[in-house]
């Protein structure tokens, strides 16, 4: 196949601090991956999509911080997806779109204190999609995809105490998700807590101590109407990292 895809973008800077930015662009990819058809894949199109986006970027100077807006949009057509009554089976998805708002913000308060944060309010939506179901067709036509939280938060704050040792912990929070078209049955809303304790032993070197999960949340990673996968209980990692 030979697709033709294209991006436009723009940049403005509206001020030392402030920076204005749009683009949009076209996309082509086969559904199963970037290198191959999938077998009996005379049966699909490819999947093409195109999104518009624009934001604000800007800096804070007195908190040594930066925070952006952006707004997008994204469709994509001809997505494969399993069928929730017959999970080996494959179905093609006519239309789907996403649009939402991510809100950004990172900052140096104090000469020792870092945070992040950022936040995705998510709409996404078939666009177009209808399958066989019990022997009947049903049209899931805007319906939220399987899968798709509608709201991302993660929270992350470090402390650096002295040259060696560094603190940090942080939050992340995941939407309920549907697991299956017709929106029927959900995967529940979690956030997740953990920490980190890091010694920089000496230049390119050093270990870090990190518990996730830090209050022992059951949740789901993922599932269906019959079974969930569960996520990994409260656990302590050691990394050490070295560079030569």
């Amino acid at each position: 196949y030979h697709p033709v895809t294209g991006r436009l973008g723009l940049v403005w800077k509206a001020s030392d601090t402030l920076t204005l930015y749009g683009q949009v662009a076209t996309a082509t990819d086969p559904v199963s991956g970037a290198l191959s058809l999938p077998g009996g894949s005379t049966r699909y199109d490819l999947t093409r999509g195109r999104q518009w986006e624009a934001g604000l970027k800007g800096d804070l100077p007195a908190l040594q911080g930066q925070w952006g807006i952006a707004l997008y949009r994204i469709e994509k057509r001809n997505l494969l997806t399993p069928n929730p009554e017959r999970p080996t089976e494959t179905l093609q998805v006519g239309r789907q779109n996403s649009s939402g708002i991510e809100l950004s913000f990172s900052a140096r308060p104090l000469p020792a204190l870092t945070l992040d944060a950022n936040l995705a309010l998510l709409r996404a939506r078939y666009g177009q999609f209808a399958a066989t179901s019990g022997g009947r067709l049903i049209d899931y036509s805007g319906n939220i995809p399987s899968g798709a939280p509608q709201r991302l938060l993660n929270l992350w704050a470090a402390w650096q105490i002295n040259e060696q040792w560094q603190i940090s912990a942080g939050l992340r929070h995941q939407g309920r998700r549907p697991i299956n078209p017709a929106t029927t049955a959900w995967l529940p809303a979690h956030t997740i807590a953990q920490a980190a304790l890091t010694w920089q032993i000496a230049p390119g070197r050093s270990l870090s101590l990190a518990v996730h999960n830090l209050t022992n949340r059951r949740y789901p990673l993922s599932g269906n109407s019959a079974k969930w996968l569960l996520a990994e209980p409260r656990h302590i990692t050691l990394t050490g990292r070295f560079s030569f």
